[in-house]
C-alpha cells in the first residue's frame, strides 16, 4: 500500500496535531512511494530517488513559506506554545501502547520459562532412556557371554566349529572386563585359544590331504576368530600349491619332450604326446586363468574386499616362477642368446660383404624360421594372458601387478626382432642372388620370393600380438625395401640397359623390361602388404587410440615406400623412353620426306583413298617397333611406354608439318591420317590417348577450313567442349601452311 509523504496525512489510528498546517499548492508534485515489491530494477530506484528529492525541496519551500508568513503575522508566539505542549500531549497518547507492550513482554517471559522446563524434562527422559538401553544391552551381553561359555565347549565337542567360532566372535566384539567376572573371562580366552589351535590343526590336515572343501571351510573360520588376513594368506598359499602342482606336471612333460629329463622315466609314456614350449606356457596360463575365474567370486564372498587382489598377486607370483622355467628351457634349447649375439655382429656388416668377413658367423635363415615361430607363439600367449590379468585387476579394483613375466617377454621380443630382421635381410639377399627369369615370365623370381619373405616376417610379427614388435618389424621391412631391394632394382636396370644397347639386334635381350616390370609389381605388392597388415592389426588390436599413433604411422611409411617405387619406375621409364627417341624419330622419316605431301589436288586425294601413301605404312612400322614391348612389358608399363613414345611422335609430327605446304584437299588428307593414328593408338593401349592428339587434331581442323573468316566461328564452337591448345601465333602459322590463304587474310584474324 503506498505511503503518502504529504504532512497533512496521518498514520491510521494516530491523531497527530498539526503544528504547521499547510495546504498543497496547485501544481505541486504529488509523490507516492510504491511498494518495495514493485521495484524491479535500478532505473526505477533512480527515478524514485529523483522524485523524492524534488518533493523534499518542495516541502522545504512550503515550510519556509509558512514560517515566514507566521512570523510576519506575529504568529511566533503560537508556534512556541504548541512546541511547549508537545512534551505533555504526546506522552499521554503513548501510555496505552507502553502498557500493552509491558503485558506482551510478561507473557513472552512466562512462555520462555515454560519451554525451558519442558525441554529439561525431555532431556532427562532421553538420558534415562539411553541408560536403560545401555543396561539392557549389557544384560543381553551377559546372557550371550554366559551362553558362549557353554556353547563353545558344546560346539567343539560336536565338531561344529562354525558355531563355536560365532560364539568366539561375539566374545571378541565385547568388552568382557565390564560384564563378566575374571574367571568367566578366562574361560572364554581358553576356549578361544583351544578353537584356534583346533582350526590350525584341521587346516594343516586338510592341506596335507588336498581336501578342497575342508581347506576352504577352515580358512573361512579364521575370519570370526579375528584372523582374517592369516586365513586369506593360507588360502592363497594353497592356491599357489595347486597351481604349482599342475605346472610341475607340465614342466616334466616338456623336459621329456626335449630329452632333458633327469628322472628314470626320461621318455614319454605311451600315448603321451610331446609338447613344445609354446604349448607348455599356454597350458600354464590356462591353469592360472581357470583358478582366477573360479576363485574370484568365491574369495569375494567369504573374505570380502581386498581378497581378490591378494589371490591375483599370489597366483601371478607363482605364474612368474613357472613361466621363467619354461622360457629358460626354450632359450637354452635353441641357443637364442648365442644366435642373437652372432646376428648382432653380422648386422654390423652389409649383407653383400658378410660371406667375405671371417668375423661373421652366418646363420642359415631357414634354421631361424622354427625358432621365430615359437618366439611369437610365446609372445602371443603371454600377451593374451597379460590382457586377461589386466581385466581381472580391474574387477579387483587394483592396478595390474608388475610381473617378472612381462620383463622376460620384453627381453624375448627384443631378441625376436633382432633375429627377424636378420632372417628378412638374409632371405632377401638370397632371393636377389638366385634371381632368374623363367620362360616368357614378365617378372623375375626375386619379386615373388622377396615379398613372400616380407609377408612371412610381418605376419609373424602380428602373430606375436605385441604392438612394439609389429612396429619394429614393419620399420625393418621399410628399411629392407629401400636400402637393399630398391637399390638392387636400380642397379640391375642400369646394367640391363647397358647390355641391351651394346648387344646386336638379333642378340638383344629384354632383362631391362623385366626389371621395369619388377618395379611396377613391387609397388603393387607393397600396397597389398600394407592393406593386409592394416586389416590384421585392426582385428588384433582394434581401433583404439594407441593403434593409430603407432602401427598406423608405420603403415603410412609403407605407402611412402610404394610411392618411392612408383617414382623410380617413372624415372627409369622416362630414361628408357629417351633412349628410344632416335629409333622413334626414324619411324617418321618417311613423313618428313618430300614424297609425303599434303599439297594435293582433288585427283591426288581420290588416288590416296585407294592407295594410302603413308599412314598405314607408318602404323605397320610402329606395330613392329612396339611388338617386343607389348610381349615383355606388363599391361600398365606397356601403356605408360606407349604414351611416352606417342608424346615424342606427335611433337615430331608437329615440327615436320610446319615445313610442308597444305592445300584444301591436302588438309582433308592430313585430318584423315591423324584420325587413323588416333584410332590405332587407342586400340593398342587401355589408357585414353585422345589428349595426346589434341594439338594435331586442332591443326587438322584449322587447315580444313574453307575461309579464314571461319576461324573465329570454329574457335567459339570448340572452346567450351575442349581445351584449346594452340596459341594465336601458332594458329596463324598453321593457317599460313595453306597455299590458298593469303597472308593479309591471316593477319586480319583476331
Amino acid at each position: 500500500m503506498p505511503v503518502s509523504m504529504d504532512p497533512d496525512v496521518s498514520s491510521p489510528g494516530v491523531s497527530s496535531p498539526s503544528i504547521f498546517p499547510m495546504k498543497q499548492e496547485p501544481g505541486a508534485a504529488d509523490f507516492t512511494l510504491p511498494n518495495n515489491f514493485d521495484i524491479s530494477d535500478l532505473s526505477q530506484i533512480h527515478a524514485l530517488l529523483a522524485q523524492a528529492t524534488a518533493r523534499e525541496k518542495e516541502i522545504d519551500l512550503e515550510l519556509e513559506s509558512v514560517l515566514s508568513k507566521s512570523l510576519s503575522k506575529g504568529g511566533l508566539k503560537d508556534v512556541v506554545e504548541k512546541v511547549d505542549t508537545f512534551d505533555t500531549t504526546i506522552p499521554s497518547k503513548l501510555h496505552p501502547i507502553v502498557r500493552q507492550a509491558k503485558d506482551l513482554s510478561k507473557t513472552i517471559q512466562q512462555t520462555t520459562l515454560l519451554a525451558e522446563t519442558i525441554s529439561k524434562k525431555v532431556r532427562d527422559l532421553d538420558t534415562t532412556r539411553a541408560r536403560v538401553k545401555e543396561t539392557l544391552n549389557k544384560v543381553t551381553d551377559i546372557i550371550d557371554l554366559s551362553q558362549c561359555i557353554e556353547g563353545v565347549q558344546q560346539a567343539i565337542q560336536k565338531e561344529d566349529y562354525e558355531t563355536a567360532a560365532s560364539h568366539i566372535q561375539k566374545y571378541l566384539r565385547l568388552d568382557v572386563s565390564q560384564v563378566l567376572e575374571a574367571s568367566s573371562a578366562q574361560l572364554l580366552r581358553n576356549a578361544e585359544g583351544q578353537l584356534k589351535t583346533l582350526v590350525r590343526t584341521k587346516l594343516d590336515t586338510a592341506l596335507a590331504q588336498d581336501k578342497e572343501d575342508d581347506i576352504l571351510r577352515f580358512c573361512k573360520l579364521y575370519i570370526p576368530l579375528g584372523q582374517k588376513e592369516e586365513g586369506l594368506t593360507r588360502y592363497c598359499h594353497h592356491l599357489r600349491k595347486v597351481c604349482s602342482m599342475e605346472a610341475d606336471v607340465n614342466h616334466r612333460r616338456l623336459l621329456k619332450s626335449m630329452g632333458k629329463s633327469a628322472s628314470a622315466a626320461a621318455s614319454l609314456a605311451p600315448g603321451e604326446a610331446p609338447i613344445t614350449s609354446v604349448a607348455a606356457l599356454t597350458q600354464l596360463f590356462e591353469n592360472v586363468a581357470g583358478l582366477l575365474e573360479n576363485q574370484f567370486p568365491l574369495v569375494l564372498t567369504h573374505f570380502g574386499e581386498g581378497a581378490q587382489e591378494a589371490v591375483l598377486k599370489n597366483l601371478q607370483a607363482q605364474c612368474d616362477a613357472h613361466s621363467s622355467k619354461i622360457l629358460d628351457l626354450f632359450l637354452d634349447e635353441h641357443a637364442v642368446a648365442r644366435r642373437a649375439q652372432d646376428v648382432a655382429i653380422a648386422n654390423r656388416v652389409p649383407p653383400s660383404e658378410r660371406e667375405y668377413d671371417k668375423h661373421v658367423i652366418r646363420i642359415d635363415p631357414r634354421e631361424l624360421a622354427t625358432v621365430l615361430d615359437e618366439m611369437v607363439g610365446l609372445s602371443k600367449a603371454a600377451e593374451f594372458y597379460e590382457r586377461f590379468v589386466k581385466r581381472k585387476a580391474t574387477v579387483a579394483g587394483c592396478a595390474a601387478p608388475l610381473t617378472e613375466l612381462n620383463r622376460r617377454m620384453q627381453e624375448l621380443l627384443g631378441q625376436y626382432v633382432l633375429l627377424e630382421e636378420y632372417f628378412m635381410v638374409e632371405s632377401v639377399d638370397k632371393a636377389i642372388k638366385m634371381d632368374e627369369t623363367q620362360g616368357d615370365s614378365q617378372t623375375s623370381s626375386m619379386v615373388d620370393y622377396v615379398f613372400f619373405v616380407l609377408q612371412k616376417s610381418t605376419s609373424r610379427a602380428v602373430d606375436s600380438a605385441s604392438m612394439g614388435a609389429v612396429c619394429a618389424v614393419i620399420n625393418h621391412t621399410n628399411t629392407c625395401l629401400n636400402r637393399d631391394y630398391k637399390e638392387v632394382l636400380q642397379r640391375v636396370f642400369r646394367e640391363a640397359v647397358f647390355r641391351a644397347q651394346a648387344a646386336k639386334a638379333s642378340e638383344r635381350k629384354y632383362d631391362h623390361l623385366v626389371t621395369l616390370n619388377n618395379m611396377e609389381i613391387s609397388a603393387e605388392y607393397i600396397v597389398k602388404l600394407r592393406k593386409d597388415l592394416e586389416a590384421r592389426c585392426i582385428r588384433l588390436f582394434g581401433n583404439n587410440e594407441e593403434n593409430p599413433s603407432m602401427v598406423s604411422t608405420c603403415l603410412a611409411d609403407l605407402n611412402d615406400t610404394s610411392t618411392g617405387f612408383k617414382n623410380m619406375l617413372s624415372e627409369n621409364m622416362a630414361q628408357f623412353s629417351d633412349s628410344l627417341v632416335p629409333r622413334v624419330r626414324g619411324l617418321l622419316d618417311t613423313f618428313g620426306a618430300a614424297q609425303v605431301t599434303y599439297d594435293l589436288t582433288e585427283t591426288d586425294y581420290r588416288h590416296n583413298e585407294i592407295n594410302d601413301p603413308w599412314a598405314q605404312h607408318f602404323i605397320n612400322d610402329v606395330s613392329i617397333f612396339l611388338r617386343p614391348f607389348a610381349t615383355h612389358l606388363t599391361a600398365t608399363n606397356y601403356d605408360y611406354l606407349v604414351h611416352l613414345i606417342l608424346a615424342t611422335l606427335v611433337r615430331r609430327m608437329e615440327q615436320m608439318l610446319m615445313a610442308k605446304k597444305v592445300s584444301q584437299f591436302g588438309a582433308l588428307q592430313f585430318d584423315k591420317d591423324v584420325r587413323a593414328l588416333l584410332q590405332y593408338f587407342s586400340s593398342i593401349t587401355q589408357r585414353p590417348v585422345r589428349d595426346k592428339f589434341t594439338r594435331l587434331s586442332q591443326m587438322a581442323s584449322l587447315l580444313s577450313l574453307e575461309r579464314t573468316d571461319e576461324v573465329a566461328e570454329y574457335y567459339a564452337e570448340h572452346q567450351a567442349g575442349a581445351v584449346w591448345r594452340l596459341s594465336q601465333t601458332e594458329v596463324r602459322k598453321v593457317l599460313a601452311l595453306r597455299t590458298d590463304f593469303s597472308p593479309e587474310a591471316i593477319a586480319r584474324i583476331k
